[in-house]
């Protein structure tokens, strides 16, 4: 998959939160369900990341899996308030990837986080804004600039 489609299967993506009723996110827009959740939960942003196939690459189910559970595990140690999602979620021929929604994650925690899980993108959400695509370095080539996206600082040092 060359730059331009892996573009565009992320802007196609739905990223759908696993609840009751699901909550489900595309980028550029807004999303009213979440804001009236995070509101309900006293949240003001989200951050949806997966752990899954680390720099774009598909990995096997049982690599999947352990990165997953690696994932939630730092979260959870780390006393973050997190949500089961799935990135993906309706695209033809994709099952989708497990992945989390933290809540009110720092722009700088949620980058950090998504490159230490060799992710190329991962998916910035503020109350009543549109939901926006951030690069990591792992993005293949330049970043692409027509996606709206989260000010990532140079240094994470």
């Amino acid at each position: 998959m060359n730059q331009a489609q892996l573009l565009a299967a992320y802007q196609a993506s739905c990223y759908r939160v696993l609840l009751r009723r699901p909550i489900d996110l595309h980028v550029g827009q807004t999303c009213p369900d979440l804001d009236a959740l995070l509101k309900a939960e006293q949240h003001s942003c989200a951050a949806f990341i997966s752990a899954c196939n680390p720099h774009g690459v598909v990995v096997g189910a049982s690599d999947n899996v352990a990165r997953c559970q690696a994932l939630e595990q730092r979260l959870t140690a780390q006393g973050l308030h997190w949500l089961p999602a799935l990135g993906g979620a309706d695209q033809a021929g994709w099952d989708g990837e497990p992945s989390v929604l933290v809540t009110d994650l720092s722009i700088t925690q949620a980058q950090t986080l998504a490159e230490e899980f060799e992710q190329l993108a991962w998916l910035q959400h503020q109350a009543g804004e549109a939901s926006r695509l951030c690069f990591t370095r792992h993005w293949p080539g330049s970043e692409p600039a027509s996606i709206p996206r989260a000010p990532v600082p140079h240094s994470l040092g």
